[in-house]
């Protein structure tokens, strides 16, 4: 995903024919899906013509579905008619799933509004924890701060609050803003609007290696987030293994993981000024109570 660089299955006659032609050979015993079209639609439409059992897994909610990455890439397809076809489309998709695994509860409530009936089961997102448990705390007696934030530049992701956030805190406070732009127009105006502000108090590091994160995360005193909309967002979770407190903007996730013990939570309404305070609020703690706030994540 990103400007010039999105990509998806061309299924065309010839290439469908041969993933049925695999699929029958292979004979599996369940299919299981992690995108409700596409690849995804192929191997549900081969599983009901041979009755196998056929599981999908929900990364999006479904009844934002087109609020994910898609609405990013896509913004000019998007109208109430062909939401309303696409709405249709999941429906059926979803009538034809013999389970939906939801990673959270607040995923399973809104399959549940959906209109979904058959069987759930809550399986959470996995990561190997390994890496992240053995990083080093960052030192919270320094006077310069090191705030990160992790994920594509995009309007859900909402990387324009924090940096007004950013405006709020002293000098001494940077933001670094990890991962490629989603949304090309999005990330000029984030230019633009921080033109105000010293160069490097907001730092674009761009796409990093996943091996790398955990050395980013080693040098952040705060990891911050007003993403909009996260069923259970991966870098909160490495965050935390790591031992790095989360201020976040009220979420799927952050309600789910996110509490005055790890870090704070803020509602989704709360202003940039009151995300600062609470910013500055963990990194005025003593070097005993923060060590405390980072064994506990």
């Amino acid at each position: 995903a990103g400007e010039g660089d999105v990509y998806f299955p061309a299924l065309s006659h010839r290439q469908v024919i041969r993933i049925y032609d695999l699929l029958d050979d292979l004979q599996p015993e369940v299919i299981h899906a992690h995108e409700p079209a596409l690849l995804g639609l192929v191997g549900q439409i081969w599983a009901r013509l041979h009755n196998v059992p056929f599981v999908y897994t929900a990364h999006v909610l479904p009844s934002k579905a087109l609020s994910f990455g898609a609405a990013d890439i896509a913004r000019i397809f998007r109208s109430p008619v062909t939401e309303a076809v696409a709405r249709t489309i999941l429906q059926n998709f979803y009538r034809n799933c013999d389970a939906v695994v939801g990673l959270n509860s607040a995923a399973i409530a809104d399959i549940r509004r959906f209109g979904y009936r058959g069987r759930i089961l809550i399986i959470p997102n996995g990561r190997s924890l390994d890496r992240y448990t053995h990083c080093a705390v960052a030192d919270i007696t320094s006077d310069k701060k090191e705030l990160t934030y992790i994920g594509f530049i995009s309007q859900r992701k909402n990387q324009g609050y924090l940096t007004n956030m950013l405006r709020e805190l002293p000098d001494r406070y940077t933001l670094h803003l990890i991962g490629k732009s989603l949304d090309a127009q999005y990330e000029r105006r984030l230019r633009d609007a921080i033109a105000g502000l010293r160069r490097d108090r907001v730092v674009f590091e761009g796409q990093i290696d996943h091996e790398d994160v955990p050395a980013y995360l080693e040098r952040t005193h705060v990891f911050v987030s007003a993403s909009l909309m996260e069923i259970q967002s991966l870098v909160i979770i490495e965050a935390l293994a790591s031992g790095t407190p989360v201020v976040g903007l009220s979420n799927e996730t952050i309600d789910e993981l996110v509490d005055d013990r790890v870090g704070l939570r803020l509602p989704k309404d709360a202003s940039p000024l009151e995300f600062a305070r609470a910013v500055e609020m963990v990194c005025s703690q003593s070097r005993t109570a923060y060590a405390e706030m980072c064994a506990e994540a």
